[in-house]
């Protein structure tokens, strides 16, 4: 809930129709989408690529605003021979590392801190809406380009497995 007292109703908390609920969570298609399908059967190795990661990058727009380091994507791109080699390494370990925490339930905190952090901040929606009303602007979650490079279609195929089966749970 953004804000209790938006004087359009936004985000204020609202009775919920349990019953209309569980229609719709019972209807939602609980599947891995085809394309992550294939990417979690992958090679098996259960290694991001340079080259897979280099396809999330440069699938990557320009302009963007980066997360709390402040790396936009175009740096990525302009030194990828120096970074990607030591990209690929350090997704490897923290992926290896999440993937043993797992089991215990720690998966998240074997990441780096500034994979699990964002910066939240209003945008103006536009449209020559008032500017003094809190209505005409929409939250939107800054996040680091390096993270948004690893958790893309090119995402992990273990935490795409992991995914599977938790989907598959609920």
């Amino acid at each position: 809930m953004y804000s209790s007292t938006s004087p359009t109703g936004l985000f204020r908390v609202q009775p919920v129709c349990t019953a209309s609920q569980q229609q719709l969570l019972a209807a939602i298609d609980r599947k891995v989408p085809a394309d992550l399908q294939a990417a979690a059967e992958g090679s098996g190795d259960g290694a991001l690529s340079d080259a897979e990661l280099m396809a999330a990058l440069a699938g990557s727009a320009n302009g963007k605003a980066p997360g709390s380091d402040g790396v936009p994507y175009e740096v990525y791109k302009v030194f990828w021979a120096l970074l990607g080699p030591r990209l690929c390494a350090a997704a490897a370990a923290a992926f290896a590392a999440a993937a043993d925490a797992h089991d215990g339930g720690e998966m998240a905190a074997a990441l780096p801190a500034s994979w699990r952090e964002g910066i939240i901040t209003l945008i103006y929606k536009g449209k020559s809406l008032d500017r003094t009303e809190l209505a005409s602007y929409r939250p939107i979650t800054l996040l680091n380009c390096d993270f948004k490079m690893h958790s893309g279609k090119a995402a992990h195929p273990n935490l795409v497995r992991s995914w599977s089966e938790d989907l598959s749970e609920t």
